[in-house]
């Protein structure tokens, strides 16, 4: 095998490569995404309300006042936002576009409130 040859193999492994790697980066993002699409399990729902309340209990006396609960409403709200947008940016640019919203709920209408 000339150099020519073991060039053009060479070129032809690392375009294999290339391509593998990047369908297994594609399909790892892919399955990050369809993971914050579907519905939170019962442990990531109470692990973020226990993050929530620990963040919006001001006075740490591990009870919630009225201004304190209205801090935790936002934060909950804040979250279930920005799991919900990052379900809908469906090319991950940071953006939402009527496409990606319309792809994702065609015709159903709002889908309905969790908890968190």
């Amino acid at each position: 095998m000339n150099a020519k040859e073991k060039g053009e193999r060479l070129m032809k492994f690392y375009h294999v490569v290339f391509l593998v790697g990047g369908f297994a980066l594609s399909t790892g993002i892919a399955s990050v995404v369809a993971a914050e699409c579907g519905p939170p399990s019962e442990e990531e729902m109470t692990t973020r309300q226990i993050a929530i309340f620990a963040e919006a209990d001001t006075d740490k006396s591990n009870r919630l006042t009225l201004s304190e609960f209205a801090i935790f409403t936002k934060l909950s709200e804040a979250v279930r936002s920005e799991r919900h947008f990052t379900c809908l940016d469906a090319d991950g640019d940071g953006q939402v576009t009527a496409a990606e919203l319309a792809a994702h709920h065609p015709l159903h209408g709002p889908q309905p409130r969790r908890p968190f």
